[in-house]
């Protein structure tokens, strides 16, 4: 029986892009890269938690020539919209009595931004757990281990969606159910097929 729904946050719940350049040109900023964020290991370092926000900024500014401000508007620019439909959806999984939690390999100014109020499906996550709290990140089954003891359930109850391939083997491995998400897709309709009765639909 499920009990616990978990969601990835980038490229599930949220669209984000991980381009440099295109990052920049949301942030009102021209920036000539032809790399993505994860192509950056201090952006790596920052997301396990073992770099401070400071630190991240410095280096980061450092990399493309900006100044420390720039540098925090141009990783803002990571964020881009929440999924349509995806906060009905998490509402609709509260209301039925299941538990709903997020487990994200994120950094410091995102989560930040996630609990400013500004995004409604974060806002209904009942559990939102990121790696650089636990310096843990997916797909290490210490992640998702810590995730199952802060929700109280067992691994078979959970049923997870991710947007990496790897994080969804991840957490097969770690008895979780998994599915692979397309985040160029409608990914609270490729959830609700996974969920099937569990959650009914609900236009938001």
């Amino acid at each position: 029986m499920i009990r616990a729904v978990v969601f990835d946050l980038g490229g599930v719940i949220v669209q984000i892009t991980l381009d440099v350049a295109e990052a920049a040109a949301r942030s009102g900023l021209s920036i000539d890269a032809k790399c993505t964020f994860p192509d950056l290991d201090f952006f790596l370092c920052y997301q396990r938690g073992t770099l401070s926000c400071q630190e991240y900024l410095t280096v980061l500014a450092q990399q493309f020539s900006l100044t420390t401000a720039e540098a925090q508007r141009l990783h803002a620019g990571i964020l881009v919209a929440e999924y349509p439909g995806i906060s009905g959806m998490i509402a609709n999984l509260n209301e039925a009595g299941l538990k709903t939690a997020v487990l994200s390999n994120t950094n410091e100014l995102h989560w930040q931004e996630m609990k400013s109020g500004r995004w409604s499906a974060f806002d209904l996550i009942q559990l939102p757990l990121g790696s650089h709290e636990v310096n843990l990140e997916k797909p290490q089954v210490e992640f998702y281990r810590e995730l199952e003891v802060r929700l109280g359930v067992n691994p078979e109850e959970i049923i997870f969606f991710d947007d990496g391939e790897k994080n969804v083997l991840g957490a097969k491995e770690a008895g979780w159910q998994a599915h692979l998400i397309d985040p160029a897709g409608d990914t609270a309709a490729q959830i609700r097929i996974h969920l099937g009765v569990l959650v009914p639909h609900s236009e938001e």
